[in-house]
């Protein structure tokens, strides 16, 4: 005698017959997926590493993708951050460099431009023109490729920005292309 395979059960029953609902087999599966994949999502990149300085007070970072190579973050004789780094954007192009503290709230922000694919920032101090304490800060380096934000020539130069890939290039909200990457440093 052949047996007829057996139909799937309908509703809210196990496949095995008992009575365990299938959908919370499948939430939880889909928690599960949902966590390892938060773990390695796109979103989850150096950005949210703290880099810490070691014994010269200096926070180096190498990055692999995008047009900022390096970047560097010190701290001058009066405990202000001076940022500094290379990268592939044309000489005269504007960096906005801000730094916020650990909760989160703006402190200073500067605008180097990058000459012979170098930029430094002036020194970022606090409202008395001095330092900050040590801790955790964010450095927020962007740019944004638009009419009045960067000179003709830069803009003529980069093609508006569009040929620049990787990380950091992103869209502004005006829909111009940009360039934004935050970094957290504890010194």
């Amino acid at each position: 005698m052949t047996q007829r395979p057996r139909p799937m059960p309908s509703g809210n029953r196990h496949p095995d017959g008992c009575d365990r609902p299938v959908r919370a087999a499948a939430a939880l599966a889909a928690v599960a997926l949902w966590l390892l994949t938060g773990a390695c999502a796109p979103g989850r990149r150096a950005d949210d590493v703290v880099h810490a300085a070691g014994a010269d007070r200096k926070v180096k970072l190498e990055l692999s993708s995008g047009p900022v190579e390096e970047l560097i973050v010190v701290r001058d004789t009066d405990e202000r951050f001076v940022v500094s780094g290379l990268c592939f954007f044309p000489d005269g192009t504007r960096l906005s460099v801000a730094l916020y503290d650990s909760a989160g709230t703006f402190r200073a922000r500067t605008v180097p431009t990058v000459n012979q694919a170098l930029f430094r920032s002036l020194p970022l101090g606090g409202d008395d023109g001095g330092g900050w304490p040590g801790g955790r800060y964010v450095i927020e380096l962007s740019a944004e490729f638009a009419v009045g934000a960067q000179p003709p020539a830069v803009l003529r130069a980069v093609g508006d920005g569009r040929e620049f890939r990787g990380d950091g290039m992103t869209v502004s909200r005006q829909g111009h292309p940009a360039y934004a990457r935050r970094f957290q440093v504890r010194l």
